[in-house]
């Protein structure tokens, strides 16, 4: 991994080791770019290379995402990570708006959405809304 106070970043990582009975290798690449003190997005790819003791028990899975933060200030923040999964055939989005409105206090807006890679049929949808309050003494 490089330094991630930089600009822009990138990562490797290779792991191997028993996986249910068989095994798994796999390996990640990715990316990180911070446009400002504002906005910082990346790019990741994995690779997972399963076999187990199974008749038909090899497979790949490859997993695509994409990360993008923005710091509106130091307490209002929006997350977001779309990715896809090859062997669930999905596409996954998460959006995520953060306030802290003092330290250990917040309030998350939480959306949700998994779609077919196929027909592009929603899989599921979800609207959350959390809040977290300090009670101090």
């Amino acid at each position: 991994m490089t330094d991630r106070s930089r600009k822009l970043s990138g990562n490797f990582e290779f792991r191997v080791g028993d996986f249910y009975g068989g095994y798994k290798h796999s390996y990640e690449v990715g990316a990180s770019y911070r446009v400002n003190y504002h906005l910082n997005a990346s790019f990741n790819y994995s690779l997972n290379n399963i076999s187990l003791p199974q008749p038909n028990g090899h497979f790949n899975m490859h997993l695509l995402s994409t990360r993008f933060n923005y710091s509106f200030s130091t307490n209002i923040f929006l997350n977001a990570l779309v990715q896809y999964n090859s062997d669930l055939r999905q596409w996954s989005s998460n959006i995520r708006f953060n306030i802290i409105h003092r330290p250990l206090s917040d309030l998350f807006v939480v959306y949700n959405e998994q779609r077919d890679s196929k027909s592009g049929d929603l899989e599921d949808r979800a609207v959350i809304l959390k809040f977290t309050y300090m009670l101090s003494r």
